[in-house]
């Protein structure tokens, strides 16, 4: 179903239940009056709101809330059976996925055994996979309720066109929706580069960022991405993605990258920098990674002093993402994590400190992100459920 015409009766009751739903969303139970409280609709329309949410199962009462006076007040939360969502990472060298039930328990992970350079081959993955998960898991209200991707390269959700992913001429305007909606018509798709699906994972996660606040989330893998989420009370967060954060220019005859330009971060700040410098003659494959980690448990010193190299660039780009956004907190994401250690981390947070005045990183924090390397997943995860109503209203 579409979302109703704007200036419509139906796109204001749509707006008040998105409103009502979002807050029940970030928090573990609530109650009428509390969701009334934060939204500022008043308690009539919350709670023809709240009983249009239980009626399509995606919510459900829980008990009551204590009170010293008067009728106690019901909680509710998020029905974890409601369905089931499905969380797609295709990424150059490692895709894989989870399955989580409504309220985000999880209830299945694995990898998806194909390489993305064809964009035929990885819908025929995809399409094994929801099929299976489909027949796995019965029982739940709605079924598979939706699925998220996130791509590594850049997507047009207007037209649901991939329009671009460096040195995969094959995916460029590839009709990712339209096929998947061909494949399953009755199933929500919804689309997101790598870093704004990490940063839609962590920050609806955290539970500490106060009403807007910020975080940046970079995802550091065979490229590199930044995503910012804005805590906005009682609203998804706000993404802005620096889509072409990997690209900017520190070194203007330097390095050839992947996009054809010279000298960009990511040719000096990512996971392909670090395998290029010890492997230079291989090509890359799905077995890449496997090559860095054995060398890294080894303690090899090539791959420790390519990667102590490869930390001060990601300093640089950490303290551009301050100055360009002044965040609360930095998420370094993606797998650049396996081989980042605390030790890592310190000299990365003191480099930052050297980089960027006091005033302009207060409590600033920079850590790795609380889902590991699945934040991306759960990004996709969260993102299908916060924007689920666009489908069952």
């Amino acid at each position: 179903m579409a979302v109703p015409d704007i200036g419509s009766i139906d796109y204001v009751k749509y707006t008040n239940v998105t409103r009502c739903f979002q807050i029940i969303l970030k928090a573990a139970e609530t109650s009428r009056t509390r969701i009334a409280g934060i939204s500022r609709i008043s308690k009539v329309t919350v709670s023809s709101c709240v009983d249009f949410l239980l009626d399509k199962k995606l919510i459900c009462e829980v008990g009551f809330q204590e009170s010293r006076r008067g009728r106690k007040p019901t909680l509710i939360t998020v029905n974890p059976n409601a369905g089931i969502l499905l969380g797609i990472e295709a990424d150059v060298v490692c895709s894989k996925y989870i399955v989580t039930d409504f309220a985000g328990k999880l209830l299945e992970e694995g990898p998806i055994p194909c390489e993305v350079d064809d964009p035929e081959t990885f819908m025929a993955q995809v399409q094994k996979l929801v099929f299976r998960v489909c027949e796995s898991y019965p029982g739940y209200e709605h079924g598979l309720i939706g699925v998220g991707i996130a791509l590594s390269g850049y997507y047009d959700e207007r037209s649901g066109l991939v329009s671009y992913v460096a040195n995969r001429a094959s995916w460029n305007g590839y009709p990712l929706k339209a096929n998947f909606q061909k494949l399953f018509p009755d199933i929500p798709l919804i689309v997101n580069r790598l870093a704004n699906a990490g940063a839609i994972g962590e920050g609806f996660r955290d539970a500490s960022l106060l009403d807007n606040d910020s975080i940046a989330f970079l995802h550091c893998s065979w490229g590199l991405g930044v995503g910012i989420y804005q805590n906005r009370p009682g609203k998804p967060g706000l993404i802005n993605g620096s889509s072409r954060f990997g690209h900017t220019t520190i070194n203007y005859n330097g390095r050839l990258c992947s996009c054809g330009n010279r000298g960009c971060l990511e040719s000096y700040a990512s996971l392909r920098a670090l395998y290029r410098k010890l492997f230079p003659e291989r090509p890359i494959s799905s077995h890449c990674i496997d090559d860095l980690t054995t060398r890294f448990r080894q303690k090899d010193p090539t791959l420790l002093a390519a990667l102590d190299e490869i930390i001060l660039y990601l300093s640089i780009g950490l303290s551009n993402v301050v100055n360009a956004y002044q965040p609360r907190k930095i998420y370094i994401g993606g797998l650049i994590q396996l081989f980042l250690t605390e030790e890592n981390l310190t000299q990365i947070r003191r480099s930052v400190e050297a980089a960027v005045p006091d005033v302009f990183r207060q409590d600033l924090q920079i850590e790795l992100p609380a889902h590991g390397i699945y934040s991306a997943l759960y990004g996709c995860i969260g993102d299908v459920r916060n924007r689920i109503l666009q489908f069952v209203f």
